[in-house]
């Protein structure tokens, strides 16, 4: 599964993204409204390591008002509340459409994933970091 989300990652950045279904939503409802508790980083998609930072204790509080408060500093993203949509969108990756859900936080594109219990979103861009959360 991890290398799916790796190969649609690099095959974006490649082939770009379509602009066309952005979400335009001023209230955001579904799965992802919730606090989750950071408890993986892996900053850079061609690095092997990750990073253990369930003992920081790291919220990452999605609010249904389209607000993300973010309680403590990391490499990916600083502390503090962000402007974040979430839905379905198309990506245009070698000329054939998928359907996948999308977080936009601050205008970076994060693709969304939900697992045993783990939701994960992965940056649409050069690096590709991933974070890794649990519901609090």
């Amino acid at each position: 599964m991890k290398k799916f989300l790796l190969l649609i990652v690099i095959s974006s950045m490649i082939f770009g993204c379509s602009e066309e279904n952005e979400p335009n939503q001023t209230e955001v409802v579904g799965e992802i409204v919730a606090q989750w508790k950071l408890i993986y980083v892996h900053q850079r998609s061609w690095d092997s390591y990750i990073s253990d930072v369930s003992a920081k204790n790291i919220v990452y509080n999605f609010k249904s008002n389209g607000i993300l408060d973010v309680s403590a500093e990391t490499v990916l993203l600083k502390k503090g509340q962000h402007n974040y949509s979430f839905g379905e969108e198309t990506l245009i990756i070698g000329g054939q459409n998928f359907e996948t859900q999308v977080v936009t936080i601050e205008n970076q594109k994060w693709i969304y994933s939900f697992s045993n219990g783990q939701m994960t979103i992965s940056e649409l861009h050069s690096d590709g970091g991933t974070l890794t959360f649990v519901k609090v």
